[in-house]
This record gives C-alpha cells, structure tokens and sequence, in this order.
C-alpha cells in the first residue's frame, strides 16, 4: 500500500443510513484500493448540533440526485 493509499484511507469518512447507497459506498471505496473503509451505517441527521468537533464542520459532500 502506497503513502497515497494510506492517506485516504485515514481521511475519507462518511456516514449513510440506506442500505444501497452503504453498500455503493463501501463496494467503490474497496475498488479503489481502501482496505478498510471508514463509512458508518448511521443517521446523520440523529446527532446533535453541539456534539459535532470543529475538525468536523469542514469537508464536502455528494449527492446523487433524487
């Protein structure tokens, strides 16, 4: 594994709540070469505003169209 591989594997994080997307999500990170992706199978909208880091408030997201 390359410095490069680590590196995502370390920093790319993401949160889904239904199964297909999960299951999108985790297959194309596996097809990139992340060992272990950092993808949980959770409600991101059930936390609470006050308990999200400040390292958390920055980044990016995409979405499939409805």
């Amino acid at each position: 594994m390359t410095d490069k591989q680590k590196t995502l594997e370390q920093t790319i994080k993401g949160m889904e709540f239904k199964p297909l997307p999960f299951m999108l999500a985790v297959t194309n990170l596996f097809l990139h070469e992340i060992e272990v992706p950092n993808i949980e199978y959770t409600d991101s909208l059930n936390r609470e505003y006050t308990s999200i880091k400040e390292i958390s408030w920055f980044g990016f997201g995409r979405k499939a169209p409805n």
